[in-house]
């Protein structure tokens, strides 16, 4: 009870209530103020030196409060709501790829974006060191290193290139991607509503027009803010580097996100938000005053606004309920929807918020970055933990390198290719660029030696010819003293001297 009553508090302080005067009287004590001593006070009299007034200022402010808390209630959709000023965008760099878009790029020279030769210097480097403290035995009194760090070099890296390479549009989105291992390991989190429900958990931010990911980071099991907020909180602040990213933003968020801190701090930021909340989130209207019924008809639009903050609860197959910062309630949008009139199904137009519009646009149920990494993943079996890391990470570069192939095409149309690779066709064609790339750069081999010369073998005049010796023909044309030797060609039937310290039939041979 005395956690309740400290944030109503706290709340209310933050309207510029008076703090004293929503503290909870003691039950024990008296509304009016303690009697000077030896001063008698008479029941239903105020004490002299007070006055009547101030004993009921506490009833006055819960009589204010409790109207202001009549007015709140939810309104109707024939009701107008005002729309708030939309944040003026201002990106930090112009939207799209920031090198230059009038050159045609390889699926190669875009993939090399994000694994440069410096990256696989990086990799090559960090590596050997750990080859080698294997290879020694005995005891280590150096600290082991944490699990996260073996992969932090090239998360690093790869995360610096993502941010490098292109500038978000207008939209963003927020959301957990889940990385599947069958490994026992620490870092492994379980979500019960991901197709995938063990495996590494990624916190991603991704640009919702093209699913560019621009911004990652892996959860390790706690949260990484020191300040005592939700992990959802942290999480989202983590990934908004305001100014690299620049302002007038907005971004797309699940219920797990959604917060009334988080909205509020990022519209003090310019940046907008829009997303599903749960209806036991701190910050919701708990008023009941014409509420939206369980049984309300397709279309039915029921909203409050606090501020910047719009509260909208929709009737499609089942309640939804909003959250927006950007948007106004309903502008005459509609969707098709099948509806049951005198026991017949027709397809039928319905009312449908704004917000809801743009989040199923800008957001949805899927991660187009997350698909395309699992249509055609590299990933295999390891035993290796990190490993499974490494390899989502070269789904990550080659699907962003994918999402720039489209953008450029968007520049790029040439009169033969009417529309940009699909992407099974994108991947393959990198693959043969690998494989020509790596073949063009492995090192060259030495020149074979030049096979022996079968036809000139030496021979003997003792085994053939019946005579001992002859003149050596090179020391005779060399002029040199006339040697007699024993050994001669046989295909150039030439004398020549060979011993160990005389070696004519070799040279006589070299230059010939």
């Amino acid at each position: 009870m005395n956690v309740f009553v400290f944030v109503h508090i706290w709340v209310y302080s933050d309207e510029g209530e008076d703090y004293e005067s929503l503290l909870p009287s003691d039950p024990g004590a008296s509304t009016t103020a303690a009697p000077p001593p030896n001063t008698k006070q008479k029941r239903g009299h105020s004490p002299q030196g007070t006055s009547a007034p101030a004993s009921k200022k506490p009833k006055q402010r819960l009589l204010t409060s409790t109207a202001r808390e009549e007015e709140d209630r939810w309104h109707d959709r024939e009701e107008e709501d005002i729309k708030p000023d939309p944040p003026r965008f201002m990106p930090a760099r112009t939207p799209g790829p920031t090198f230059d878009t009038t050159k045609a790029q390889s699926p190669i020279s875009l993939f090399q974006l994000f694994f440069s030769a410096s990256v696989v210097k990086k990799i090559i480097k960090n590596t050997m060191p750990t080859l080698l403290k294997e290879s020694k035995l005995g005891w280590s009194t150096q600290k082991k290193m944490k699990k996260k760090n073996s992969a932090e070099p090239l998360y690093t890296e790869m995360v610096k290139a993502c941010k490098a390479h292109f500038q978000p549009y207008p939209n963003l989105f927020i959301g957990e991607r889940m990385v599947i291992t069958r490994g026992s390991v620490s870092t492994k989190q379980y979500i019960k509503d991901k197709p995938t429900k063990w495996g590494y958990k990624l916190f991603v931010l991704a640009d919702s027009s093209s699913g560019y990911t621009w911004n990652f980071f892996v959860y390790s099991g706690q949260s990484r803010s020191p300040t005592g907020n939700s992990l959802s909180y942290s999480a989202a602040m983590d990934l908004l580097p305001f100014p690299l990213l620049g302002s007038g933003y907005r971004l797309f968020t699940d219920s797990f996100y959604t917060s009334p801190t988080l909205f509020t701090d990022l519209s003090e930021k310019t940046i907008g938000c829009c997303g599903i909340i749960r209806r036991n989130r701190t910050g919701f209207p708990q008023t009941k005053t014409n509420v939206l019924p369980q049984k309300a008809e397709k279309g039915d639009i029921r909203w409050i606004r606090t501020g910047k903050l719009l509260f909208v609860n929709w009737m499609d197959t089942r309640q939804v309920t909003m959250w927006s910062t950007v948007h106004q309630t309903y502008s005459g949008q509609t969707v098709r929807r099948k509806v049951r009139e005198a026991g017949v199904w027709k397809n039928k137009l319905i009312p449908v918020p704004d917000c809801i519009v743009d989040y199923n646009k800008n957001m949805g149920d899927v991660d187009l970055s997350h698909a395309l990494c699992g249509s055609y993943s590299i990933r295999h079996k390891t035993t290796k933990w990190y490993k499974t890391l490494f390899y989502h990470f070269v789904d990550i570069a080659v699907t962003n390198s994918y999402f720039l192939h489209k953008e450029l095409f968007k520049f790029n149309q040439g009169p033969t290719q009417k529309k940009p690779l699909t992407h099974k066709t994108f991947r393959e064609q990198l693959v043969k660029e690998l494989l020509e790339f790596a073949e063009g750069s492995a090192a060259t081999p030495p020149p074979p030696p030049p096979p022996p010369n079968t036809t000139c073998m030496p021979a003997t005049f003792d085994s053939e010819e019946g005579r001992a010796r002859k003149h050596c023909k090179r020391c005779h044309d060399a002029g040199a003293p006339r040697v007699k030797t024993a050994v001669y060609c046989r295909e150039c039937r030439v004398p020549l001297c060979l011993s160990s310290k005389k070696n004519c039939f070799q040279l006589w041979h070299d230059g010939k």
